[in-house]
């Protein structure tokens, strides 16, 4: 079943989403999908520019909403022909995936700079996110999570010291997109998922405690899908993955992404089969084009000029 227009165009990506601790790593971006089906909310925060923009253009008249629309149409015609080609699709996307991610980064950093000095100190990190009772009493060392995220707040702070500026905080949330940060992405996948503890992931290990959601008929099924996937990865097709291939997994492959994404769009939106998207096929049904992925980034919008409403 095709996903709504709306939903096919800025996704982030399709890889496998786990979680480690507060860090944002690959595949850690917030859930797109929810039982097989796209999370339409996220899609339109991705388009639109963020959770701001989008919040902000619910608040529009539809005549206003079909205006804005018409403007972040013409932001992403860079060759100003009129229509939407491939490349622009896709240029977009990738722009629209770092602005996500820096935009969340730059939300909760002034939260944690408790004093405002600009920076976030470990002991302000420390309290924001597992109370202030670690940053005053006991060792963190002893906790493996708290252990975890220090070698991760110590390889983020580039200038050593000691602090987090609004750029090395961004290196800490995700440290996918720093490839300083990869060694250690690549550690953590090895310690949490390396179960017999040779270095390397079998495909057993690779889907680990991960169960097929409702989008499956089987698992036998889903585990056909995994190994596709597995197999991607295995690059020198030994069975196992090991160093860059693990590497690999574990970090975000932003342009797959986002060429999957446009061509996906473009199968359903481009009426005249010219591999383009013309304004006329983008407002024969506004609506679903503001639900997609484009239109989540609510605040790209925001960055349009009101006055050229």
């Amino acid at each position: 079943m095709d996903l709504p227009f709306c939903a096919c165009l800025l996704l982030l990506w399709q890889l496998p989403i786990t979680t480690c601790h507060v860090h944002i790593h690959p595949n850690h971006y917030p859930d797109h999908y929810v039982d097989g089906e796209h999370d339409a909310e996220f899609d339109r925060e991705i388009l639109l520019g963020g959770k701001k923009e989008a919040e902000e253009y619910q608040k529009l008249s539809p005549e206003e909403s079909k205006q804005r629309l018409m403007l972040l149409v013409k932001k992403i015609d860079v060759n100003g022909d009129g229509l939407l080609d491939r490349d622009e699709l896709v240029d977009h996307m990738l722009e629209s995936f770092n602005t996500y991610s820096v935009e969340e980064a730059r939300d909760t950093f002034p939260t944690i700079d408790l004093d405002e000095d600009g920076k976030v100190s470990w002991e302000e990190y420390l309290q924001d996110t597992f109370g202030a009772e670690y940053s005053m009493e006991g060792d963190p060392a002893e906790d493996e999570m708290i252990q975890d995220d220090r070698r991760f707040f110590q390889q983020a702070d580039e200038d050593q010291d000691g602090k987090l500026d609004e750029v090395e905080w961004l290196a800490f949330q995700h440290p996918e997109e720093y490839v300083r940060m990869h060694h250690f992405l690549v550690e953590e996948k090895l310690e949490e998922s390396d179960w017999n503890e040779d270095g390397k992931i079998d495909f057993d290990e690779y889907l680990g405690d991960d169960e097929p959601d409702s989008s499956y008929s089987s698992e036998e099924e889903w585990r056909i899908v995994e190994r596709e996937q597995f197999d991607e990865y295995d690059k020198d097709g030994d069975g196992v993955l090991e160093g860059e291939e693990v590497a690999a997994w574990v970090t975000p492959n932003h342009r797959e992404a986002a060429e999957e994404e446009a061509d996906h769009l473009l199968s359903m939106a481009d009426t005249n089969k010219d591999e383009k998207l013309s304004a006329e096929e983008i407002m024969s049904d506004p609506d679903l084009f503001l639900q997609s992925d484009l239109t989540e980034q609510g605040e790209l919008l925001h960055t349009i000029d009101h006055q050229e409403l």
